[in-house]
């Protein structure tokens, strides 16, 4: 039969294994119909824990199917029958099941269908289960009932329902839910049984945070400010009587303890797959707090939560996002454990290693379109922009440059604030004090010092980058895992993927960078006395030699850069489980306990660097780019009297990033939109780059040759490729 196997970390498949059959007389043998992917399925996906799952093991406990074989001392079933059964396998008949804690089996060893506790048993993602002591696990479902309402009976709803009800709520109450997945979704529905006044959902995940508010929660953003402290000002300072925590790790049970009323109570169901954990045991002891916390035992609630379901009382088919074929299960486990530092970090953070690849293959891409600029730049003597309009159609080039604009004004805002939260982080100096000090020091220093002292300062800044590689070795990563996913690449149709895909290229193979190298090739013959055109037309082979060995190493440099970063994040964030990056000081503070002290500091050093690094670059091009458009006076080695709107828009693009940051929009959100709108921007002009450097007219006999076309055009295909499977799975749904 065909089942879902755990094959490593982050790695599931559809494989045949072996059909199950009646092993003793108290089994049946169930055709599953449904099952789900569960928030503890991801655990084991993860690998925490220690390892919850060994490899080629079935994975899954949520599930519900036809009995089809029986055993012959089963009596209260029968084949036919629709069945849910809990999580926990137990007889029903030792000294802990008859004490109503049948997670606690002695007789299986605390086993879970799909697990590695206690004796091992096939999971529920596959077409057929054999379940033991099936007279005490089997519930029977009626035929009204459908499989979307019944099949959460077995594992959530009751998780859901015991955590509510753990908590003491009575009519009245002031209830705050730590955590909207699943569990607390279905937490909201069962704390409303009890008759509470208000229910405040507490999360970051804006569409999880909706569905919450649709299901008559109050929405709490954790980004947005400290949960306890926004809970208490919604509750004139009090805070809430009951706190149901359902996610399972040491920031939100502290938040949680901090939020609640003195002589309130705190439910905790999340799992815990750390052996300890901090626990501000001072606090909850002089609040006078009850704690109750612990494994859902699921075969209590079943029976009497089922005619719940039946009545609509509860409907925990609201909270069902997709659904699909066996075969496509692992695809379900990505988008159940994506929930967007810099887009490698998003990109690390979400996708874990699957992102790799991209380093690997886009290095001779990005090194033959930069190598094509730069060519621009020292044959013509001319920027990017200024050989364009002079030979094709300026219209494209007003929209673009325009675009450029956009897209750099969020590539500074993002990268002022990513500086700024690791600097407070570290400082305790207010973001409102740093950004604007930062900002206005960089427009000072290209305005006023020289081009050759612009150069070297950037230049000295790349070793910073070198503290993403340290950091990189330090989070420990699997090397055997990274080198599979650096070697093989996996591509997916998934939407959210392909917007990764595209912001990656985008950062990587982005217009700014067209605009920048062949300026920088400009400023390059400027500085050596040659003032005008004429003087600077045309290239030596040894010019043109020195271009290509500065292009690749160059490139080089920052391909391996954006490989440690994902390596960084997918090692340490990916594999805890963290998705959702949302500022650079976030991605930093997550990187300390995962990966130690070191590498928080060099991952903070890197972002630090890499702003300081970026925002001339990028308010740079703007600059030329516009400059050229128009016809301006443009350059790094011009005083300000001599190229006023080339410093003006210079200065513009970095005061706008600080008119962003200061408005408050998320930083990680803004910039990965910018590598998008870089993505998208790419193709039509790499169109123009390669039919500028194959125009003999442009270029005389210094065109590209057979090995730079090939690479050229293989670049703009991919990226007009990448972009249409966006826009298509966009459109798609």
């Amino acid at each position: 039969m065909k089942a879902v196997t755990f094959q490593g970390v982050g790695d599931v498949k559809v494989e045949d294994v072996a059909d199950p059959s009646i092993v003793d007389p108290t089994d049946v043998v169930v055709r599953i119909t449904t099952s789900a992917v569960c928030g503890s399925d991801l655990h084991q996906y993860h690998g925490r824990g220690g390892g919850l799952v060994e490899r080629g093991a079935v994975m899954g406990h949520e599930f519900m199917g036809i009995v089809e074989e029986l055993g012959s001392a089963v009596k209260a079933v029968r084949a036919g029958d629709r069945v849910v059964v809990p999580f926990s396998i137990s007889c029903g008949g030792c000294e802990w099941c008859r004490r109503r804690l049948p997670t606690q089996c002695t007789t299986t060893g605390r086993a879970v269908f799909g697990g590695r506790f206690g004796k091992v048993f096939p999971g529920g993602q596959a077409e057929r289960i054999r379940v033991p002591f099936a007279d005490y696990l089997c519930e029977r479902v009626p035929p009204t009932m459908t499989d979307d309402d019944a099949l959460f009976l077995g594992d959530i709803l009751s998780t859901a329902y015991c955590c509510a009800e753990n908590g003491g709520i009575r009519p009245g109450d002031v209830v705050a839910v730590f955590g909207a997945g699943p569990v607390g979704l279905l937490a909201m529905q069962s704390a409303q049984l009890f008759g509470p006044a208000r229910v405040f959902a507490v999360d970051r995940v804006d569409y999880r945070l909706a569905l919450a508010a649709e299901l008559g929660a109050e929405p709490v953003n954790v980004d947005t400010s400290d949960p306890a402290e926004q809970l208490r000002a919604l509750t004139d300072g009090r805070g809430p009587d009951v706190v149901l925590e359902c996610v399972g790790h040491e920031t939100p049970f502290t938040q949680a303890i901090q939020a609640v009323r003195a002589g309130g109570a705190v439910s905790s169901v999340g799992v815990y797959v750390e052996t300890t954990m901090g626990f501000p045991a001072r606090e909850a002891f002089f609040k006078d707090l009850s704690l109750k916390m612990g494994i859902c035992n699921a075969r209590n609630y079943i029976t009497p939560l089922l005619p719940l379901v039946e009545r609509k009382k509860l409907q925990p088919a609201r909270i069902i996002t997709h659904t699909m074929p066996l075969k496509d299960t692992p695809h379900g486990y990505a988008i159940f454990d994506r929930k967007e530092d810099r887009a490698y970090s998003v990109a690390g953070a979400s996708f874990g290693y699957a992102t790799l690849w991209t380093a690997l293959a886009t290095f001779p891409l990005m090194a033959a379109v930069q190598l094509t600029c730069a060519r621009i730049g020292l044959v013509t003597g001319r920027g990017l922009v200024g050989c364009v309009r002079r030979h094709y159609p300026r219209s494209f080039l007003y929209v673009a440059c325009l675009l450029l604009l956009v897209a750099n004004v969020f590539n500074i805002a993002a990268d002022l604030a990513g500086m700024a939260d690791v600097v407070t982080m570290l400082t305790g100096l207010p973001a409102m004090v740093f950004v604007p000090v930062v900002g206005a020091a960089i427009v000072a220093m290209t305005i006023w010092a020289s081009y050759a002292t612009v150069v070297a300062y950037l230049k000295w800044l790349t070793v910073v980058l070198f503290a993403y590689i340290v950091a990189g070795f330090l989070a420990k990563p699997d090397w055997g895992a990274a080198l599979r996913e650096t070697i093989v690449p996996q591509i997916s149709l998934d939407r959210e993927f392909v917007a990764t895909l595209v912001g990656i290229l985008g950062t990587t193979i982005s217009p700014y960078l067209f605009f920048w190298q062949a300026s920088l090739e400009v400023e390059e013959e400027r500085a050596r006395g040659r003032g005008s055109i004429a003087a600077r037309r045309g290239a030596t082979p040894d010019e043109l030699r020195d271009a290509r060995l500065d292009v690749t190493t160059g490139m080089l440099l920052s391909n391996a850069v954006m490989y440690f970063i994902m390596l960084t994040t997918a090692s340490t964030l990916h594999r805890a489980g963290q998705r959702q990056i949302e500022s650079s000081r976030q991605a930093a503070e997550a990187l300390r306990p995962l990966a130690g002290d070191a590498a928080y500091l060099l991952f903070a050093l890197g972002i630090i660097g890499t702003g300081l690094l970026a925002i001339p670059v990028l308010a740079g091009s703007a600059s030329y780019a516009i400059a050229e458009l128009f016809g301006w006076r443009a350059g790094l080695d011009f005083k300000l009297r001599q190229a006023r709107r080339f410093y003006a828009v210079l200065a513009a693009a970095v005061a706008a990033g600080m008119a962003l940051d200061a408005l408050g929009i998320n930083a990680i959100r803004l910039l990965f939109l910018a590598a998008v709108l870089n993505g998208v921007m790419a193709p039509p002009l790499l169109v123009l780059v390669m039919l500028v450097a194959n125009n003999r007219a442009i270029m005389g006999p210094r065109v590209n040759g057979p090995w730079l076309n090939v690479l050229g055009w293989l670049t703009t295909a991919m990226m007009t490729a990448a972009v249409a499977v966006l826009v298509a799975t966009s459109l798609g749904g």
